[in-house]
């Protein structure tokens, strides 16, 4: 439990008792907001049910928001955590004109589809080569 303290609402009328409602603080997560519905009842009656021509009790809607900061280690890794993904936006962003630029490339160099004749041939040698090189830089 973090904060073990009760909250308290009080709603007041001109001409008829306060009415209040209780919330545990220990149900709220620090920094997220929350819709919560209390249930009012008046000062003078602790734990009686409000006795009128209606089976319900008056509520209370209430938006709330537990504000401070994190212990250091979330902290800390929350702060990594958007450094990183703020890096790598950037570099996304900065990615895509780079990658525009090579995919128009073939379409500028026409003749780049006949420089696979000789590569095939080239690329046999090396794979035959790469052991007997291997051996020498072995020695």
């Amino acid at each position: 439990m973090l904060y073990p303290a009760v909250a308290t609402f009080r709603v007041t009328f001109d001409d008829s008792d306060d009415l209040i409602g209780q919330f545990q603080l220990d149900q709220l997560l620090v920094n997220e907001t929350r819709w919560i519905i209390l249930n009012l009842r008046p000062t003078s009656s602790s734990d009686e049910v409000i006795a009128t021509g209606s089976s319900s009790s008056p509520t209370l809607r209430v938006k709330i928001r537990m504000e401070g900061p994190y212990r250091i280690e979330i902290a800390a890794l929350l702060k990594t955590s958007e450094a990183y993904f703020s890096n790598i936006d950037k570099l996304s962003g900065s990615s895509q004109h780079i990658v525009q630029s090579m995919a128009s490339l073939p379409a500028k160099f026409p003749s780049a589809k006949y420089l696979l004749v000789p590569a095939i041939p080239m690329a046999a040698f090396v794979v035959v080569a790469s052991p007997v090189l291997l051996g020498l830089l072995a020695l």
